[in-house]
């Protein structure tokens, strides 16, 4: 594909375009080379060929590497869009045969949400086959906005400009014991209740133990006695046992709460929430498929509120 301008020069092809961004990326020409697999003298034959078609500098040649100049950061600006909406063009035409939908989830989210919709989902579209990416949020947000997600769930909110991100489900937390614990008598609990109670937290880093020490650090207040577990299996199955308590999202307690297997109560002077995100670029227009998962995670919602 060739991009004409007016002047004459050389046609700015998407192969001029790849391989500028892959110069720009390592700011070598030699590793770029490499990286595409093709010989040194052709990578500097179509910067070249850009430089002379438009009268501009790519790149100031310093002594162990390259620098973008001011045409540079331009054109990479442009470049990335242009080849970012070109592979979208492609899946989306190849997605027409295919029906397949790429969905990006965080861990937490998967663990809370994804199941339920995904079986709902293969029913009402049999003939679509479906790809996950379960990553942080971070660095999912750049692989939707380049396009190659179609959909991201997520628990936080992020900034990228490309990016919509439309609430849709709100997660509420709560406390929960053995049914032979003296709390399973308790329809509510305080933050007095946690006093010399064992309290079975998740590692450092988890998103549910950081928002319960954020709270307890608002009042002044911490744990003084606990014990870290690694996988969320195992912690239920030791508040199950009598081991001790532990606060969880209360969509991750479904199955227990129903068999009566464990007992919740909320805490009424420590109200943690969060809310899920539905993440969808802002300039993509999406195939009916994929308008029919996004429906269904606000459905899920709907059914989950009511609850």
């Amino acid at each position: 594909m060739s991009f004409f301008n007016s002047k004459g020069g050389y046609p700015m092809t998407l192969r001029h375009m790849s391989i500028f961004l892959e110069v720009a990326s390592c700011n070598n020409m030699s590793i770029a080379a490499q990286n595409l697999y093709i010989s040194q003298s052709t990578v500097s034959l179509a910067i070249s060929e850009i430089e002379k078609t438009y009268k501009v500098r790519l790149f100031d040649r310093l002594s162990k590497h390259l620098r973008l100049t001011e045409a540079g950061v331009l054109l990479l600006d442009y470049a990335s869009r242009i080849i970012s909406l070109y592979k979208e063009m492609e899946s989306a035409l190849l997605g027409l045969h295919l029906k397949q939908i790429h969905i990006g989830s965080t861990l937490v989210a998967a663990s809370c949400l994804l199941q339920d919709i995904i079986r709902a989902y293969h029913i009402i579209c049999p003939d679509v086959s479906t790809r996950f990416t379960i990553d942080d949020s971070y660095f999912m947000e750049k692989k939707l906005a380049s396009g190659e997600l179609d959909v991201m769930l997520t628990e936080t909110k992020g900034s990228h400009s490309s990016l919509v991100y439309t609430p849709f489900l709100d997660d509420t937390f709560v406390v929960i014991c053995s049914p032979d614990h003296p709390y399973a008598r308790r329809e509510s609990l305080s933050i007095v209740d946690f006093e010399n109670e064992m309290f079975l937290l998740r590692e450092e880093g988890n998103s549910t133990r950081a928002a319960l020490e954020r709270a307890l650090s608002k009042q002044g207040l911490s744990l003084t006695k606990s014990h870290v577990y690694h996988n969320i299996d195992a912690l239920k199955e030791a508040v199950a046992e009598n081991e001790g308590i532990s606060m969880i999202s209360k969509m991750l307690i479904r199955e227990e709460l129903s068999s009566h297997k464990l007992h919740a109560c909320p805490v009424t002077d420590l109200p943690i929430k969060r809310v899920f995100y539905i993440v969808q670029r802002k300039d993509r227009a999406f195939l009916p498929y994929v308008k029919e998962f996004i429906r269904l995670c606000r459905e899920t919602s709907g059914r989950r509120s009511d609850s």
